[in-house]
């Protein structure tokens, strides 16, 4: 397991293999689109058979198919993170977050990877997307323009992973891709 701290470039063929349904979407950039693919780098990484399909939105990452057919486990238990596992936070409606768990660390914090930053700004209350426009062309610009690769790693403590910090999100799950 290498983690990963620095954006996927373009030539990385887990984000970005145009023959692939999964890549170039309207979607890029998005929380969901990168753990989703992301996941499916980890795996392959560590010479896994099993692979990742599912894009949902970040709060329904713990009921996809890959997690209720038991294909990988999963913990409710907000003190078990293990490196190499997507976790899951909602705010009781459709929407939710999903990131990459990098690193854990001896005092319970955690180092996320996660996408969805300087995307552009989402209003909570209108559920409307603002000061973006969310094509594939503007996407790919405002995921490359400002350097961030709609990506960020950060260091969450164990009080922001059950309540994650920002927006009311609640935790959710981990899902464990790394047995």
């Amino acid at each position: 397991f290498m983690k990963r701290i620095q954006r996927p470039l373009r030539s990385n063929a887990y984000f970005y293999d145009p023959n692939t349904t999964l890549a170039y979407t309207d979607f890029e950039g998005e929380c969901s689109w990168y753990a989703g693919h992301r996941a499916n780098e980890i795996l392959a990484s560590i010479g896994s058979s099993k692979s990742w399909g599912s894009m949902p939105n970040g709060g329904k990452y713990c009921t996809v198919s890959e997690v209720t057919s038991g294909e990988f486990k999963t913990s409710r238990n907000v003190n078990a993170p293990k490196q190499g596992s997507l976790i899951s936070w909602s705010n009781g409606d459709d929407f939710g977050h999903v990131a990459v768990v990098e690193e854990v660390y001896d005092d319970g914090s955690i180092l996320i990877s996660e996408g969805f930053v300087k995307l552009g700004i989402y209003g909570k209350q209108a559920r409307q997307y603002i000061n973006i426009d969310p094509t594939r062309v503007n996407r790919k610009k405002n995921c490359e323009g400002n350097g961030s690769g709609c990506f960020q790693t950060r260091r969450i403590s164990a009080s922001q992973i059950q309540n994650a910090g920002w927006n009311g999100y609640s935790f959710n799950c981990y899902i464990y891709l790394v047995d």
